[in-house]
């Protein structure tokens, strides 16, 4: 007789509970903040345009010579397969670059693989600087410009704030151009056995030189040898010594309009086994031959939209609410009750594997931010998975979607819920002097980069520093960058 009234206050109880949604976690961050995957548009906004390839020809290149006619190709390549999305290139030249080869007067429409002379001191600034009068411009550059004399607003020696003051004024709109439209900057680590003089820029005590330490240092960071010998003096009392290893180096690439510069990098991704270039992940399993790291975003830095393409109610349902998803953006929500919750679960469209598409790595420090009218009380909370770039790992949203009375939508009407992309570019300059690496993007950067390479051949001279200046001295894209857009309506 006992057990009746247990049933009955067990059930009451049951009653009573709140309903419980599940905890969505704490990922408010979009997915593809430090790696996005871009894919180039069937047409480009830019249909005709003027490219050029420039090969650093200082004497801190010499080393490279065996790969100049692989990267000769692989630029070529790259022009070639832009052309696909509706490019013409009207004017295209390829041009080596030092104190004595100016650019002014080099208008060879294309690269000679055999024009490479690897002497004088380099002319990187001026390089960079004439990409504000081309629409694509591709260098291959170890670096910092180290000149023998002052030049233009650059100091003699290695003057890291140049190069970065270059790098910035070639994002500066021409005249004609649209508003908005925005240019981009990317680098393409490379790194390649290099066999030629190596020079230190520095005046080091040569009774101290460690031939043996510099060696074991590179097998250390890396996986292969190198052999150091023969130190010497310059003009200048600057020490160089013959190096045979190695040595890490750069493919910049500059672009009036970002689009087309993220294309382009797409392609030349995409032409790189051709060209016999292997990929590489890290500086620490180079082994042999020439190889490509990952594109990295400098500027402007992005994410990649994420477009949906269906929702998913998930269980439990708290009393009766309904979600219909209707592409490309409009999630019609039905709520019978001013106390309906639920976790609504929109599945973003994968990209497909596509030579036209490409994974690059951001430098940038980016943050995502939901915008929302204030008197909207719909989403309660929200949280990104899965990957932009690994198809395993779909991107999704989940959100919990709250009705109230004082719900604001009238029948028939929707209310936008944006993501916005923000840039911090003070906080990157921070963080590529940071000992600790956040991001992919960074620690590629902070294993390549050194602020002496005197004991480390293999890296980049001050290619920390030099990036960190021109974060400091540039100022953030001007307005918000929307990313991903819900329009939620009622029915």
């Amino acid at each position: 007789m006992t057990r009746v009234p247990l049933l009955i206050v067990g059930t009451a109880v049951l009653i009573a509970q709140p309903c419980r949604l599940p905890s969505l976690g704490n990922n408010r961050n979009y997915p593809g903040l430090t790696e996005s995957r871009f894919c180039a548009p069937a047409k480009l906004p830019v249909q005709n345009g003027t490219a050029q390839i420039l090969f650093d020809d200082s004497g801190s290149m010499r080393g490279y010579q065996s790969a100049v006619p692989a990267l000769a190709l692989w630029s070529e390549q790259a022009l070639s397969q832009v052309r696909q999305y509706g490019m013409e290139w009207t004017k295209t030249r390829g041009c080596y670059f030092s104190k004595a080869r100016p650019l002014n007067s080099c208008a060879s429409p294309r690269l000679s693989p055999n024009g490479f002379r690897g002497a004088a001191s380099t002319t990187l600034n001026q390089a960079i600087d004439s990409a504000e009068q081309h629409d694509l411009t591709l260098i291959f550059t170890d670096g910092a410009g180290a000149t023998g004399e002052a030049v233009g607003d650059c100091s003699s020696g290695v003057d890291a704030a140049c190069v970065s003051r270059a790098m910035a004024r070639s994002l500066t709109p021409r005249p004609g151009e649209l508003q908005g439209a925005g240019g981009g900057i990317w680098l393409i680590p490379l790194i390649a056995t290099y066999d030629g003089p190596f020079y230190t820029e520095q005046p080091l005590d040569l009774s101290r030189f460690d031939a043996e330490a510099i060696t074991q240092r590179v097998a250390a960071e890396t996986s292969t040898n190198a052999r150091v010998r023969d130190p010497k003096r310059d003009a200048t009392g600057l020490v160089y010594y013959s190096y045979h290893g190695p040595r890490a180096f750069l493919a910049l690439v500059l672009a009036r309009n970002a689009t087309v510069g993220r294309a382009f990098v797409a392609a030349l991704v995409a032409r790189r086994k051709f060209s016999q270039i292997q990929a590489l992940d890290a500086l620490k399993s180079y082994q042999s031959g020439l190889t490509a790291m990952p594109p990295i975003e400098i500027f402007p830095g992005a994410a990649a939209p994420a477009t949906f393409v269906r929702s998913r109610l998930l269980e439990p349902v708290c009393r009766t609410l309904d979600a219909r998803f209707q592409a490309p953006s409009q999630l019609w929500i039905n709520c019978a009750n001013q106390r309906d919750e639920a976790v609504v679960r929109l599945d973003a469209k994968p990209e497909p594997s596509s030579s036209d598409c490409v994974g690059i790595l951001q430098l940038p420090k980016l943050s995502s931010e939901l915008k929302i009218a204030g008197d909207a009380r719909l989403i309660r909370d929200f949280s990104w998975s899965g990957s932009m770039t690994d198809p395993a790992k779909p991107l999704a949203l989940s959100m919990i979607l709250s009705c109230s009375k004082n719900w604001p939508l009238a029948k028939g009407k929707c209310q936008p819920a944006v993501w916005e992309l923000q840039r911090d570019f003070p906080g990157t300059a921070a963080a590529l002097v940071s000992a600790k690496p956040l991001t992919p993007g960074l620690t590629i950067m902070q294993s390549l980069s050194a602020s002496e390479v005197a004991s480390v051949p293999h890296r980049i001279f001050q290619l920390r520093e030099t990036l960190e200046k021109f974060y400091r001295n540039t100022q953030n894209p001007s307005g918000a960058r929307e990313f991903s857009r819900v329009d939620l309506c009622r029915p």
